[in-house]
């Protein structure tokens, strides 16, 4: 029997005759009696990687009847070009063994299907995969402090910072204080201010001293923690309380023979050097002491 489809006549179906419907798969070709077959690629697997990481190299390989593996193409798609840029997915390798690898866009978590396609320049094929971007908690961050030179029993005043966080609001972030040197500088003597990203620290030594002492401002977010060191430095006063400290003294030799033990006994003329000034001061005071003849 013959079955008739708009302008072709199909004779001698095998195996049809013509009580039930018949289907037929048609293949066109060139007129060489050949028809050009699609390429081929192979799967690539479902992927889950951490946020700021990438995936790859992964390999999968490509073919095709009629063309050779180097002269096929490669193409690329994203479902979420936010997330994983076409940028971000690089091919490697040549010939039939192929990569890819793939890298999210930074600070950013989700999910997006990738899909790598390979042509013979007529037919295309492609295969596509899930690239899962897992949240990570990132540090927060806290900018540095210069180091500080001050005099004895005074204070820093107010020194500025900022402090952030990817995932927690600089509000909720929480401080913390320390001093490599507590007589010094104890922790009650680092005092915090100002609020949100915009944080201040004043430092105040003890009262009397001097030296130097490390202190260390720490930000956390409840999970991980950053910091920043400083140096702060107490330069001595010229004067303490109640103490005239003595810079110079000018002292004069008397003859032995107006000592009655015979030895050489020295002794302050009226200028005294006191305090860092260097001027002379007037004083009525006498050291007396013995040297040896």
């Amino acid at each position: 029997p013959s079955l008739n489809y708009g302008n072709y006549t199909f004779w001698d179906i095998d195996g049809w005759d013509g009580s039930e419907p018949a289907t037929l798969e048609l293949e066109i070709g060139d007129g060489s009696g050949s028809s050009n077959a699609s390429p081929s690629i192979s799967a690539i697997a479902d992927v889950s990687i951490s946020e700021n990481s990438s995936a790859g190299p992964l390999a999968f390989t490509v073919g095709d009847a009629e063309t050779s593996a180097s002269g096929l193409t490669l193409s690329k798609a994203s479902s979420d070009e936010t997330l994983i840029p076409l940028s971000g997915i690089v091919y490697g390798g040549s010939d039939e063994n192929r990569t890819v690898s793939v890298t999210p866009a930074a600070g950013l978590s989700g999910s997006a299907t990738i899909t790598v396609s390979v042509s013979d320049g007529v037919n295309t094929v492609s295969t596509d995969f899930v690239l899962t971007v897992t949240d990570v908690n990132d540090a927060p961050t806290i900018t540095l402090i210069e180091a500080q030179t001050i005099a004895e029993d005074s204070s820093t005043g107010s020194l500025a910072f900022t402090i952030g966080d990817e995932e927690t609001s600089a509000g909720s972030l929480t401080l913390g204080k320390a001093s490599s040197d507590e007589t010094l500088i104890p922790v009650s003597g680092i005092v915090f201010g100002g609020s949100d990203g915009n944080r201040t620290v004043s430092v105040t030594p003890a009262a009397g001293l001097s030296g130097s002492a490390t202190v260390t401002i720490s930000v956390s977010d409840g999970v991980n923690t950053a910091s920043t060191d400083f140096v702060v430095t107490v330069e001595a006063s010229d004067t303490g309380s109640g103490t005239t400290r003595v810079e110079s003294l000018v002292l004069s030799r008397q003859d032995k023979g107006a000592q009655s033990n015979g030895a050489t006994t020295w002794h302050t003329e009226d200028k005294v050097r006191v305090g860092g000034s260097g001027n002379g001061v007037d004083a009525a005071m006498v050291i007396p002491f013995a040297l040896p003849a």
